[in-house]
């Protein structure tokens, strides 16, 4: 008996130590990760992944106008009070953003007629030649419609631009009262006017400077000077 107790002893232990090895096996050797299951934290994203937020705007997405300024294709300078009378200014410059003129891809015109038709004397190249006095005898400059109703004077951009500043010059040398019954009117390329300002008080230079609403006001005045024109002129 005590020969039979021996031996069942040593077995109970040998089961013990191999029962004991399997299940350290177990536990020391790492299972494979199920196909499709996440990776661990800190592996990088799989390619094709979004970009986390703060990922700057794609291109072509507008950048925001700042504070005061509008955007706009067109500039006018119109008749609103639906008489036909001329209009005659020396310029009109706008400002981007930075404050610089804007003075390329400008198509300037006088609807719906030039003055005298004589573009060389009275065409729209002068709205933005830099130019605001008038030249005397042959050499005069002066952009000029006919008198009509629905005359109007246009800077068109080509597309929208931010706008920070608008200056209209008014003609000094004479009838600088036509410009009153005039807008200043700025359109979007969709045809939205975002800026509508009566030009009144036949001032020499309207200045208008962000922030650039409907209820702007001239910053510039300029009392109306008398007419009679200078050495050379003739009444036009």
């Amino acid at each position: 008996m005590g020969i039979i107790a021996l031996v069942a002893c040593c077995i109970c232990a040998c089961v013990a130590v191999a029962i004991y090895y399997a299940t350290a096996g177990d536990a020391t050797t790492p299972s494979p990760s199920p196909a499709g299951s996440p990776s661990p934290a800190g592996t990088p994203a799989a390619a094709g992944t979004p970009a986390a937020a703060g990922t700057p705007a794609a291109a072509g997405t507008p950048a925001a106008v700042p504070t005061g300024m509008i955007t706009g294709k067109t500039v006018q300078v119109v008749r609103a009070d639906n008489k036909a009378e001329f209009i005659n200014i020396l310029g009109i410059d706008i400002f981007d953003q930075s404050g610089a003129r804007i003075t390329t891809g400008i198509t300037p015109t006088i609807t719906p007629a030039i003055y005298a038709n004589d573009p060389s004397h009275f065409g729209p190249q002068f709205l933005i030649d830099g130019i605001h006095t008038e030249s005397g005898a042959a050499g005069y400059r002066l952009p000029h419609s006919t008198n009509v109703a629905n005359a109007a004077m246009t800077l068109d951009m080509g597309s929208d631009k931010v706008i920070s500043k608008i200056v209209v010059y008014n003609r000094t040398a004479c009838c600088s009262d036509r410009i009153n019954g005039c807008n200043l009117v700025v359109k979007k390329a969709d045809g939205t006017a975002v800026l509508t300002i009566p030009l009144t008080g036949s001032k020499a230079i309207y200045t208008f400077s962000a922030p650039l609403t409907n209820t702007s006001t001239s910053s510039t005045y300029t009392a109306e000077p008398m007419c009679g024109g200078i050495e050379g002129y003739s009444m036009y």
